[in-house]
């Protein structure tokens, strides 16, 4: 079975030593744990004043089983000339880094932009626990704002990434008025849950495999899946269907 990560990054981290932070580090354990490729994301760039320096780097460099996603700031007057510039497959936000909530009117014209030209995004709601906070706290996932974004673009692909099981279940209950909705949830931050009844509330088709490897540990999310009762199916779903639907062109 095919396994693709959505939620996969190199570089560093300011605010702890990472085991891993180069790509070929990346590539060695996706291969390790039987992973075909993924989406992924360049760390540095989150803290650039300008991310599509680190991005240059990104997208010269990723073998071609992996998707290069672009880090934008849509505070900066440049993000959609850079869209632009780069020609993603994806683009890739940080709402709670950047200091700004999808249904402000600054990612307006990015997700319109977005939209209109058939362009999935990304959106790391979190990539770190509170209790590892050091430095630098992100607010917490605003569900009612996330919810109110796919009513307003229903035409945009729309992965969210980092969502713990609580938030899920409060965003499948959301979801109910919005059955329309073009998005998928990631598997990273629900690695020490129980996988079978975020299944049944969100549906299979709705969850899609991503690590955070390197700031969360790729095996133990691999294996919630793996060893959960879910079906072949559902499992062949999560593990490559729903990311190569969602990133198809």
């Amino acid at each position: 079975m095919e396994v693709y990560d959505i939620n996969c990054f190199y570089g560093h981290w300011p605010f702890r030593f990472l085991r891993h932070q180069s790509l070929e580090e990346l590539v060695r354990v996706h291969q390790k744990s039987g992973i075909t490729g993924g989406a992924a994301g360049y760390l540095d760039s989150i803290f650039y004043n300008d991310p599509s320096e680190g991005d240059e780097q990104l997208f010269h460099e990723l073998p071609e089983r992996y998707i290069p996603t672009l880090c934008i700031d849509p505070k900066l007057s440049m993000a959609i000339q850079d869209i632009e510039r780069f020609s993603p497959r994806a683009v890739r936000v940080y709402p709670g880094m950047h200091g700004y909530r999808l249904t402000d009117g600054v990612f307006a014209s990015v997700a319109e932009y977005l939209q209109q030209n058939g362009i999935p995004l990304l959106v790391n709601v979190r990539l770190y626990v509170s209790r590892e906070a050091h430095f630098f706290l992100p607010p917490e996932p605003d569900i009612a704002d996330e919810l109110e974004f796919l009513r307003r673009y229903p035409g945009l692909k729309t992965a969210f990434l980092g969502h713990d099981w609580t938030e899920l279940k409060q965003l499948a209950e959301g979801l109910q008025q919005l059955k329309g909705a073009n998005v998928l949830f990631d598997t990273s931050f629900v690695r020490s849950a129980k996988l079978e009844p975020i299944a049944e509330k969100l549906g299979a088709e709705r969850l899609v495999f991503g690590s955070c490897h390197p700031l969360l540990c790729l095996e133990s999310v691999r294996l919630t899946i793996e060893k959960s009762n879910l079906s072949e199916k559902e499992k062949q779903m999560i593990f490559s269907e729903n990311f190569l639907r969602f990133m198809a062109k």
